[in-house]
């Protein structure tokens, strides 16, 4: 045993002792949280003023040392030297000082702004890490509390001088509140002298901040569909596992309890649900048709093979039984079809060779033939670019989807409405997505459908905070969106963009947030993103399975996203207006015409844990009205990892009867102002107002 364990055994016990020096402060935490505001914002101005980035520094250092620090609440150079800046623009080297020409000042002026702005965006990223391990702190009578306490020099307390003067005592008991959350009375009881102390418990009222938002409804940014909410039913079987847990269960396509008496009400209550069958084994699927040469058996673990699972096969009486779900519910299908049949695995992930479509034609002729409505049949499932697990060149892939659009315009020669083919359902790849669309020509593809993970895997230990973060939740998708939006604009005006797969986190999802009250922000931010670049659908991954379902794996109880999902379904119309927020980029703001009724709809996200934004909207149309509707939800205890969201205060729990709660609005005097408490989500409906975009 070494110097450093006999004296900090606690090492021998896996716990690291991480000591600081004068010449490596590292360790203080103020110093590590400075230093990597400064990283942040050096590298910000980096991107801002590229190769010449070094020759503002000076001006880099001028904005920090002059910009307001809350800690302090005053500039670092007011504390060094006790007054405020009085700089008259000279920032040069010593002895270069000369008179500052007025646009030599303006272009200074500007910089230095640009500087404070990213500054303010460093902190600000770093005050949203640091706030999720803040929680406002109240006692009640009863409660036991350490005191922390300062002891003078040589002055002894509780039998103890210098270095061994405790630092906390206690615990002790709270016998009442001095007045209402002031503070408190505490008694002693580990100590032979009675101790009656009264302190002061300071109790974290939020931050109030005004938010103004713009609105131009004159024309629409953009339009969804009516039925833009969609939500999958995926293949995988109970032996999927990812991170030591397989959290799949009995909820496949071929094993899910169909008879289960919520999952139709859990369908029914969008009045439509789109519903996708489909996902990563989807074209390891084939068709159990009267013709089909082979067993129809269901997966099995087989490792080695792609995905490490055998095929499996869709039985006929399993596909009738779907549809009477689907019939019954008046669901609107996708179904996804396996594009690998009859190709040629020549590589690790490489298959060439053209599609074998018999099997696909035999399923497709009987499902007409038994009046099953199949709104939208896709094609492969995460194929394009570099594929996951497999992939297929664009040029094939192009071939064999007119071969199949060909193959429906003939089996749905009869009927009164053609379905919608759409493709590829992989991760956007811009050169893959544009040759497929120019290869395969107008009237070919309806949709271009790409997936979405942008919060990692399941196992990621970031995903709260990445929620949290507004630059991350913009920066993460928005090119994604932008560029396929050009794609499609350039190479295939005749397509629309689909969201056709969404989980957040790969992998199953994350087993701690993606079932929880948190996952509403990224769920709904991305709804609301989504929309404005003109996506036509936003299938969510999955209706039940894994951790990011909809429904409860074993009870079908609703999670807090199912009834975001049905919020938006019932209240954001297809119509998306041009909105512009000012104030705060926590807040987080959406508008579209109602739904299918005249007025507007709102959808206000407030990412902040510490302060409540009052809101402002800038539009002379709702001043005809005298009320509102307010949808306030809010996590069970105000823990945001629960499992129980709230509806203006009130759980949403399903009935006595099992059925779904009521989703009734706040009715509240247009004059009122709209506040949105901290890390809550508000839709705000404005009935009956007459905007010119919504109107056409």
């Amino acid at each position: 045993m070494g110097f450093r364990e006999a004296y900090y055994p606690i090492e021998t016990q896996g716990t690291k002792i991480t000591l600081s020096t004068t010449y490596h402060p590292q360790t203080d935490g103020q110093t590590e949280r400075t230093i990597q505001t400064l990283e942040g914002m050096l590298r910000a101005c980096a991107l801002d003023f590229n190769s010449n980035w070094s020759e503002h520094l000076p001006l880099i250092e001028f904005a920090y040392n002059n910009s307001y620090h809350s800690s302090i609440r005053i500039t670092p150079y007011e504390a060094l030297y006790g007054c405020k800046c009085r700089s008259s623009l000279y920032w040069d080297e010593v002895g270069e000082k000369a008179v500052t020409r007025p646009e030599l000042i303006q272009t200074t002026i500007e910089k230095v702004i640009v500087i404070k702005e990213r500054l303010k965006d460093a902190q600000d990223r770093q005050k949203s890490w640091v706030d999720l391990k803040r929680r406002p702190v109240e006692f009640e009578t009863g409660d036991k509390a350490y005191i922390k306490i300062s002891p003078m020099k040589r002055v002894v307390r509780f039998n103890k001088t210098g270095k061994l003067n405790p630092r906390y005592v206690g615990p002790l008991e709270i016998l009442e509140k001095a007045c209402s959350s002031i503070g408190s009375k505490m008694i002693n009881q580990h100590f032979f002298l009675p101790i009656f102390l009264i302190f002061i418990v300071p109790t974290l009222s939020p931050e109030v901040a005004n938010v103004m938002i713009t609105m131009n409804g004159s024309n629409l940014a953009a339009e969804t569909s009516d039925n833009f909410i969609c939500a999958t039913l995926d293949w995988w079987p109970p032996e999927k596992c990812n991170y030591d847990q397989c959290p799949w269960g009995e909820s496949s396509i071929l094993n899910l309890n169909l008879s289960h008496p919520f999952l139709a009400k859990a369908i029914q209550a969008f009045n439509p649900l789109r519903v996708r069958l489909g996902g990563t084994l989807q074209d390891k699927v084939v068709y159990g048709v009267p013709n089909l040469e082979q067993p129809c058996l269901p997966f099995s673990k087989r490792v080695g093979d792609l995905f490490d699972f055998s095929e499996a096969c869709l039985s006929m009486s399993r596909w009738d039984e779907l549809n009477h779900l689907f019939q019954k519910t008046r669901a609107v299908i996708i179904f996804g079809l396996n594009a690998l049949y009859g190709r040629n695995h020549i590589q690790i992930n490489k298959w060439t060779g053209a599609w074998n479509s018999t099997n696909a034609r035999d399923f497709i002729s009987y499902s007409i033939s038994k009046g099953y409505n199949v709104d939208t049949w896709e094609f492969g499932n995460e194929l394009s670019g570099q594929g996951v697990g497999a992939s297929v060149d664009a040029e094939q892939y192009a071939k064999d989807l007119m071969v199949l659009k060909a193959m429906l315009k003939e089996l749905y020669n009869d009927s009164h409405q053609q379905p919608l083919l759409v493709a590829p359902g992989g991760f956007f790849d811009r050169q893959w997505y544009a040759q497929l669309l120019q290869d395969s020509g107008p009237g070919t593809l309806d949709a271009l459908t790409h997936h979405i993970y942008n919060l990692g895997g399941g196992d990621d230990p970031h995903i709260q905070a990445k929620i949290m973060d507004p630059e991350y939740l913009s920066s993460s998708m928005i090119d994604t969106f932008r560029t396929l939006q050009l794609t499609i604009e350039t190479n295939g005006p005749w397509s629309s963009a689909w969201v056709g797969e969404a989980g957040g986190s790969y992998n199953s999802g994350n087993r701690v947030v993606s079932n929880k009250f948190l996952n509403s922000f990224w769920y709904l931010d991305q709804l609301g993103i989504a929309s404005k670049y003109n996506t036509k659908v936003y299938c969510r991954q999955t209706l039940i399975g894994g951790n990011y379902g909809l429904l409860d794996l074993n009870t079908l109880v609703p999670n807090p996203d199912y009834y975001s999902a049905l919020l938006w379904h019932r209240l954001m119309g297809k119509g998306v207006l041009d909105i512009e927020v000012s104030g705060s980029p926590y807040l987080r703001a959406y508008g579209h015409c109602r739904k299918k009724r005249s007025g507007i709809s709102m959808l206000l996200i407030n990412l902040s844990n510490s302060t409540k934004f009052n809101v402002t909207i800038l539009d002379d149309s709702s001043k005809t009205l005298k009320h509102r509707k307010e949808y306030h939800l809010t996590a069970k205890d105000d823990n945001y990892l629960s499992q129980t969201m709230l509806l203006n205060g009130t759980p949403l729990e399903l009935t006595e009867e099992g059925g779904l709660p009521p989703l009734k609005p706040l009715n509240v005097l247009v004059e009122s102002p709209i506040e949105v408490a901290p890390l809550s989500i508000a839709f705000i409906v404005f009935p009956n107002i007459k905007v010119e975009a919504c109107m056409r």
